[in-house]
């Protein structure tokens, strides 16, 4: 039984404990157990029933009433999640009373302080909360006694605090690895990841002395790692033991005494959070490997979901998320992941159930509308959705940039134009103003009325309160996607200019003006801004790929790879990169290695430019009926002449006349 629990299979352990029941009563600590079960298979009444029994004659015990009130927050939670205020209410209460009852029962113990604190701020408590603080600190002394403060200290939100007495308790015990691990975790649920990485260093070097703090930290510290970029990447694979794309291990056997299970769940993290089909496609495999084993964990079998979704094996992905579902139907992620995926499949009417399954929780109304609107549209119902669109956004002004990009994915501009118009600015809040203003403006690029668009943007540039980087962020994009003429082009390149005189350390600005500059055909600027930023900024593999492409298509093939490597080594193979690479492999005359690169740029996220590219590559691989399909695939996706940037010009009319049943489309006019 206590294995099903570990391994998150609590609906067959809840069966094997009913049995047992049958047969006699429960033991206390299997009655606790029992409870347990109960509450993760929903049945939150019968978990407190049971909670109750396993306690009987055992009231006394400060931990039992700690873990009494934990249950009752638990199954408070659940109340909330079905909507029933008046259980909430009264679960709530029972837990708060069996915290004070746990501090009566032992005033010095640490756990019944710390879990009533904890409750109080998430019930946005929080003087009271801070008025709980200041009484315990006349009984919690010693170093225990400052770990729980510390605690306390995070859970009203006051983390320099919780970090002072974690620093302090380390400068006595600076090898301590429960201090180290109470830390580093405070730093991370903080959101710096930078701030955590010395110390949980100092966790891995215990390797000897604390193994299994040793391991834990390095997980940690890879996850955090893949999750930044930057290299950082790199760095994961390392700590997690994946050498050269391969998982050290990951066909061993595992067992629950072993931590190889932990190993390789961490491995698969990482390669998840790596861009491209390879890793992904290495992740999915561990993943399998511990289902095969029976290792496998609820948040392991969702990961693997959320892998094949985006790998393209929706069935596959749908089967697993049922299976979740049925074993937690109540898991408000596991829904809308499954309606997400029926809308996008070839048959979105059976996304309908679970969009209703989720209107019986307690989740946003934001997200149902979302989700009806998004299967409105697939189902060719556009006015009906732009009306619930509208009607949500109007209510409630600050979705109004969320909804109006829902509207445009779904191709109606002008209704999203209308929406983002319709707003009574004087009823707004600055920063929602400049929301709104700055989503219409890039609405209005992408349809090419740029001088719409930059009059709001120049409107913008005079509030001193904008930063500029938002603006010109907007600007340089929409001309991107449109035919703006050498005015338009002119106004941009002057307000970027102002903006760089007061802010000339702004990297997004200086990407932004190279990326203007570009379209002006000015290359040596843009090259030169670049290599500056690079200079200044050598973990940023985007400085990187810019000079990467730009040498290849001026015949510098061997400095282009170089860069191009780099650039994939910081950021990992994500699929721009992957792009860019095989554009410098084709013109490297490697067109086989370039169709590798482009395959998996393409397989994870195809477009317009990389299908385009493909072809190019399998035409100078001589594979022309192939080269044929992948144009055809480019232009389905969007590709027109006019997205061709003048340096690619030559390679496209290359195309072009080796593919005798395409049919080339005249370019404008050069600028």
């Amino acid at each position: 039984m206590e294995l099903l629990y570990r391994l998150g299979r609590f609906a067959q352990a809840d069966t094997l404990l009913a049995q047992v029941q049958d047969d006699a009563p429960l033991s206390p600590e299997l009655g606790r157990l029992a409870a347990d079960v109960a509450l993760r298979v929903q049945d939150d009444d019968r978990a407190l029933t049971l909670a109750r029994q396993a306690l009987t004659g055992r009231t006394n015990s400060s931990a039992d009433q700690v873990w009494l009130g934990q249950l009752l927050l638990a199954a408070a939670r659940q109340a909330e999640n079905r909507r029933r205020p008046d259980q909430v209410r009264t679960r709530r209460l029972e837990a708060e009373q069996a915290f004070r009852r746990g501090i009566e029962l032992a005033p010095d113990d640490p756990d019944a302080r710390v879990a009533l604190v904890a409750a109080l701020a998430g019930w946005d408590r929080r003087d009271e909360a801070r008025a709980t603080i200041r009484a315990a600190e006349g009984h919690l002394k010693g170093p225990t006694g400052d770990l729980a403060l510390a605690r306390c200290f995070e859970a009203v939100g006051e983390t320099d605090q919780a970090e002072a007495k974690l620093q302090a308790l380390l400068k006595v015990n600076p090898d301590d690895p429960v201090f180290l691990r109470a830390a580093a975790t405070v730093s991370l649920r903080a959101g710096k990841a930078r701030a955590a990485e010395p110390t949980l260093r100092r966790l891995i070097a215990l390797q000897n002395q604390s193994p299994n703090d040793a391991a834990w930290a390095k997980r940690v510290l890879a996850l955090a790692l893949a999750a930044e970029g930057s290299g950082g990447w790199l760095k994961a694979r390392e700590l997690v033991g994946i050498i050269d794309g391969t998982a050290a291990g990951s066909t061993a056997a595992a067992s629950r005494t072993d931590p190889r299970a932990d190993e390789l769940r961490a491995q698969a993290q990482v390669l998840a959070r790596q861009p491209g089909r390879t890793p992904r496609r290495q992740a999915i495999a561990i993943l399998a490997s511990l289902a095969s084993r029976d290792e496998a964990r609820p948040e392991d079998t969702f990961l693997r979901a959320q892998l094949l979704d985006a790998d393209g094996d929706w069935k596959r992905a749908r089967a697993l998320a049922a299976q979740l579902r049925a074993e937690n139907p109540s898991n408000a992620a596991i829904l809308t992941f499954l309606a997400r995926g029926e809308i996008a499949s070839p048959t979105p009417d059976e996304a309908t159930p679970w969009i209703d399954a989720l209107a019986q929780l307690n989740v946003s109304p934001t997200l149902l509308t979302e989700l009806r609107a998004r299967l409105l549209f697939k189902g060719g119902k556009a006015p009906e959705a732009i009306a619930s669109l509208t009607a949500l956004a109007r209510q409630n002004p600050q979705l109004g940039p969320a909804v109006a990009g829902l509207l445009e994915d779904a191709r109606p501009p002008a209704a999203a134009e209308s929406l983002l118009r319709s707003r009574d600015a004087s009823s707004l809040t600055p920063d929602l103003r400049r929301n709104l203003s700055l989503t219409l403006a890039t609405l209005l690029g992408r349809n090419n009325r740029h001088a719409d668009a930059l009059a709001i943007c120049e409107r913008l540039w005079a509030e001193p309160t904008v930063p500029p980087s938002q603006v010109f962020s907007v600007a340089p994009a929409a001309l991107y996607t449109g035919q703006p003429t050498e005015a338009v082009l002119q106004r941009v390149e002057a307000g970027i200019e102002a903006a760089l005189k007061r802010r000339p350390n702004d990297v997004v600005l200086r990407f932004d003006r190279a990326n203007l500059l570009i379209l002006r055909g000015r290359y040596a600027e843009f090259e030169a801004i670049f290599r500056a930023v690079h200079e200044t900024q050598p973990r940023l593999g985007a400085p990187l790929n810019n000079l990467a492409w730009l040498l290849a298509l001026r015949g510098e093939g061997k400095q282009a790879l170089e860069l191009i490597d780099r650039a994939v080594a910081l950021d990992g193979p994500k699929s721009d990169l992957l792009d860019t690479r095989g554009l410098v492999l084709i013109h490297a005359g490697q067109p086989d290695r370039a169709i590798d690169d482009l395959a998996e740029s393409i397989a994870a996220a195809p477009g317009a430019m990389n299908n385009y590219h493909l072809a190019q590559a399998l035409q100078r691989a001589g594979r022309t009926p192939e080269a044929g399909e992948a144009l055809a695939k480019a232009r389905s996706a969007g590709l027109k002449a006019s997205d061709i940037h003048p340096l690619e010009r030559p390679g496209y009319l290359g195309l072009i006349a080796a593919l005798p049943t395409s049919e080339a489309t005249p370019f404008p006019p050069q600028r």
